[in-house]
């Protein structure tokens, strides 16, 4: 049981390593990406999107506080 174990965990650990690195490379490239070509959404869209978040958050929090049951 105990070398089932240990061959368990060093294909978990290899595995684990190999998505990792992948992850890793694909981080890169997208900074490379966007290093070389930095898209900005306009100011007026970001304020817009901010209120839409800000008023869900606001009325979250009013019905968790009315406990509607």
């Amino acid at each position: 049981m105990k070398i089932f174990m240990m061959i368990s965990m060093k294909v978990k650990n290899y595995y684990f390593k190999k998505k990792l690195s992948g992850f890793l490379q694909n981080g890169r490239q997208i900074k490379e990406h966007f290093k070389r070509k930095t898209i900005q959404p306009p100011p007026i869209a970001k304020i817009v999107i901010n209120g839409i978040l800000l008023i869900l958050l606001v009325f979250t929090f009013l019905y968790n506080s009315l406990n509607i049951e």
